[in-house]
Parts: structure tokens; sequence; C-alpha cells
């Protein structure tokens, strides 16, 4: 009892140690076992922080008949506080008289890191919330000027292709001859600055449709218009490059006529970009473009032969600029 490493004791009902080991004495800041016992008339008024707490634990050891475990505070001798693990049970004494034995093992190095550590959590806490307040703040910040972004560029849609298409339209004077003779050389910078010009209208303006769309500006026509007509159409418009690079396009459509009723340019627009990526990424084979009407749904393919698109870029596909 003596060399054990925890504070061992025996007391009364009445709240007075009967034994204690000199481990005992040490935690309550007493010299010696005897001076603990002899000076300490109420365990639960002298010694717990909270007197009341003494009641329960032995009205718990009363109810058990075996040792009960709780975490107590403690008050020492001098008036400092301990936290430590009690356990006890109740057993019957020499004299019939039932007792309380038990012992006291120091845990307050243990209290203080589970503080510690709460007050971490607490301030880690603080620090999430004020940083997820910090980004929310942010992304509406970053929200309305994208949104300011796609208000600007859907409105600027005028003054950023005028240039562009006076530099097109006077390139094409020039190259026909109609504002003077050119050289066969000249002829062909020239067309080189109105290829250039032609791509970067084309870019500004998907740039332009997509500010549009964010912007909530994207108005669509309702108009009637036949499908048939818009596939020839492409295929008009991309046949030089077709040629060109050798890759026949193969036109696939059950019906001769395909009336709908909705933005024909948007249609356009639509199967011209796919039909053009088709061309652009294949070097031998074939393009096709298949349309079929059914009852009140139109399905439209287009296949090519060329690299396709590996699995893991699938998910980019509806990206903007991807």
């Amino acid at each position: 009892v003596e060399a054990a490493p925890v504070g061992i004791f025996r007391s009364n009902l009445d709240g007075r140690f009967v034994s204690a080991n000199s481990r005992l004495a040490a935690l309550y800041h007493f010299e010696s076992a005897e001076e603990l016992v002899r000076s300490v008339t109420h365990i639960g008024g002298d010694l717990f922080v909270n007197p009341a707490k003494r009641g329960e634990i032995v009205r718990r050891a009363r109810e058990s008949g075996s040792f009960i475990q709780d975490e107590v505070e403690y008050r020492t001798k001098d008036g400092s506080r301990f936290w430590a693990n009690l356990y006890i049970r109740m057993t019957p004494g020499e004299n019939g008289e039932s007792v309380l034995e038990g012992f006291v093992e120091d845990i307050t190095e243990r209290k203080r890191a589970e503080e510690s550590l709460r007050e971490a959590h607490k301030a880690l806490e603080r620090r999430v919330e004020e940083r997820t307040a910090e980004l929310l703040a942010a992304n509406e910040r970053l929200t309305e000027l994208d949104r300011l972004k796609s208000q600007f560029l859907a409105s600027m849609s005028h003054e950023l292709r005028t240039p562009l298409n006076s530099i097109i339209g006077f390139t094409s004077l020039l190259r026909r001859g109609l504002t003077g003779p050119v050289t066969e050389e000249q002829v062909k910078q020239l067309a080189i600055v109105h290829s250039s010009a032609s791509h970067l209208l084309r870019l500004i303006n998907d740039l332009l449709d997509v500010s549009r769309i964010e912007a909530g500006r994207a108005d669509l026509a309702r108009e009637p218009f036949d499908f048939a007509e818009v596939v020839k159409e492409v295929t008009r418009s991309l046949q030089p490059m077709a040629e060109r690079k050798g890759l026949p396009v193969i036109v696939e459509m059950a019906q001769p006529s395909i009336p709908m009723l909705g933005d024909r340019g948007r249609t356009l627009q639509v199967l011209l970009n796919l039909v053009n990526n088709a061309l652009k990424f294949t070097q031998k084979g074939t393009v096709r473009i298949a349309a079929a009407a059914s009852e009140n749904m139109l399905r439209v393919e287009v296949a090519d032969t060329g690299i396709g698109i590996k699995p893991e870029h699938l998910g980019m596909l509806f990206e903007a600029f991807r």
C-alpha cells in the first residue's frame, strides 16, 4: 500500500478517513498520512471542490455493491486544486458498519491536455468559420465580377465586331482589285489577313455567345425553318476544308425535308461547330452527318474517324472553352 503510485484510503460514511497511505497525503499536500487522517473532519466539505459530489458517489457505491469510478476535482490543504480518478466501493467494516475503500489517481495533466485540446478545437472551429465567411464573401465578389464581365462583353458585341468586319470587308475589296491593282504576292498576304481576321471574328462571336448566355441575354428566335436546308448549308460551307483533307462528308437523312420551329441561326451554329471539329481532328476516313425526325423530336449525329476523346476528358465536354 505504501509503495503504490496512487492514493489508497478507507473512510467511514460520516466522511472521516479511517486509514490512508503516504501517496494520498501527498496528493492533498499533507506531511503524512497521520496528519491527513487527523486533520480532515469531513472529506466532502474539506477536500471536494463540490461537496455534494461525495454524497452522490456514496449513494452510487451503496447501490452498486462493487467499485465505481468518477472524476473528482479536489482541494488541497493549501487551497490549490487537482483532478483525480476516484475508484471506490462500499464494504462491511470490522464492527459490522459499512466503510468505503478505494484509491485516488491524479489526472491533472491529462485534464489540462484535454482542456488544451478543446481550446485548440474551438480556436480551429472559429478560424474555419472566419475563413468560410471570408471565402463566401470572396465567392460573392467573384460571382458579381463574373456577372459584370459577362454583361460588359455582351454589351460590347457591336464595338468588338465592327472593326473586324471593316478589316474583313476592306481586305476583300483589296484582294479583288476593286481599289487598284495588287500583285500576286500581295493577294497571298491579304488572304492571310482575311483568314486571320475571320478566325478572330469567330472566336469573338463564340466568346460573346457564352457571355450572353451567362448574362441571361441569349434570346432564341422561334420561327419555322427546314433542318435539311441547314445540313446542306453546313456541308457547302465546309466543303473546301473537307476537300483539302480528302475527307468525304456523308449525309444520311431519312426525310428529304425536316420542318422545325426554333432558332435557325443557333441550330446552324451548333451543327457547324460539330462538323468543323470532326473535320479538324480527322486525318483520314470519313465524317458522317445523320438526322432523323420522330414524332416531336429530332436526333442529329455527327461521327468521324478521327482521334476521338479520351474517357478522362468526357467530363469536360460541356465546360466553356474546353
